[in-house]
């Protein structure tokens, strides 16, 4: 299956309840701008329940790279190993993947949230699963510095933990 994005989504599209939380959270910082101030983002404000699916990653603009800051419990549990701090081009990655992880977080820079859902083979030949992926921009002084991002790997499947913590009636 090949990767699916979308540029101008709703929140309907997202099925990951870990997800949409995320970009309720999201939303709800933004409010009328374009994405909200790095600094705005609180890890005692995001919903508990989604913590294990964050990903930040900055982004260096000369020249152009990404390195991921912060990655969940979730991620790292899927991908067999913690990449935090470590730069996109700097992980084995099969076919083409580092160069369309750049395209993307390129839409980023752009102020273009994304939506993706695609296949990824998991490491060790544990199989393939499919992905779905949220990748919302941050500012720093007027300029995307940051992606705020949530990842949620099989989830039609009882590979990982996805229950760390209950989802949380609304406030």
């Amino acid at each position: 299956m090949p990767i699916i994005r979308q540029f101008e989504f709703d929140r309907e599209a997202i099925r990951s309840p870990y997800l949409r939380l995320l970009y309720d959270y999201w939303i709800k910082l933004r409010g009328n701008r374009a994405a909200p101030d790095i600094h705005e983002i609180d890890p005692l404000d995001i919903p508990r329940a989604a913590l294990p699916y964050v990903v930040l990653v900055d982004l260096e603009h000369d020249p152009f790279r990404a390195r991921y800051r912060l990655v969940g419990t979730h991620g790292t549990q899927a991908a067999g190993w913690d990449y935090t701090g470590r730069y996109v081009d700097e992980l084995d990655m099969p076919n083409t993947m580092v160069e369309e992880i750049h395209e993307d977080f390129l839409f980023a820079i752009q102020l273009r949230p994304m939506y993706a859902n695609y296949e990824w083979p998991l490491r060790d030949n544990r199989g393939i699963v499919n992905v779905e992926l949220i990748q919302l921009p941050l500012l720093q002084n007027g300029v995307v510095t940051r992606c705020f991002c949530g990842e949620h790997v099989g989830q039609d499947l009882d590979l990982f933990a996805d229950e760390m913590a209950p989802l949380e009636k609304s406030k």
